[in-house]
């Protein structure tokens, strides 16, 4: 995993989520970050399990997921060495028709950054914060290690009172069409970084 995150490998994300068959954990990620499939997001702002998150489910698993795991198996067992492309497989990377808002990044970030726990938003001091368990802290720490990893390898260093920090950008293209119909090429941006700790430099 590691060197699929520092390399940025789609098709390891594709193997990873259909041969051990985690859709279920992908739902569960990305309904706990405010992801949205298909159009039909979990929440808005604030976290809640409201009517929104049902709509989600429900139409995350409209789509024909075990279609998806058997036309992996079926690449696989037949050495397929055409590019894996599949609407459905897009998700394990984050495009295809996902929708993550820079909030929803900000939480998938905080996870790694909390020992696998999201902090709910809040916009002041009196609205209620939840704590929501994602992944075990073994599991953020080394998911922290290997972002640190990938910064390192392809970030930049920018430096803001004497601190040292690294970022990564990277882009989730998208097909927009002109009004006269010609197809152009349009990208998303999205935007991370981390801090080494004041006091501490081996901490981030």
């Amino acid at each position: 995993m590691s060197r699929a995150i520092v390399e940025s490998s789609n098709c390891y994300f594709i193997n990873l989520i259909n041969d051990y068959e985690l859709y279920d954990e992908l739902s569960y990620l990305y309904r706990t970050t405010g992801i949205a499939i298909g159009g039909k997001r979990p929440y808005n702002l604030f976290y809640s399990d409201s009517t929104n998150v049902r709509e989600f489910y429900k139409s995350f698993y409209d789509y024909n997921i075990e279609g998806a795991i058997s036309k992996f198996r079926s690449y696989v067992e037949n050495n397929d060495t055409k590019p894996m492309q599949d609407a459905i497989w897009q998700w394990t990377w984050g495009q295809g028709n996902l929708d993550a808002t820079p909030l929803s990044m900000a939480k998938v970030a905080s996870i790694v950054a909390n020992n696998g726990v999201m902090a709910t938003t809040r916009y002041t001091a009196e609205d209620e914060s939840l704590e929501i368990p994602v992944v075990k802290p073994a599991e953020a720490l080394s998911l922290g290690r290997f972002m640190i990893e990938e910064a390192e390898t392809h970030g930049i260093d920018i430096n803001l009172d004497n601190n040292v920090k690294r970022k990564k950008t990277g882009t989730a293209n998208r097909h927009i069409k002109k009004a006269e119909g010609t197809e152009i090429r349009s990208s998303d941006a999205w935007y991370i970084c981390y801090v080494k700790h004041r006091s501490n430099p081996s901490q981030r």
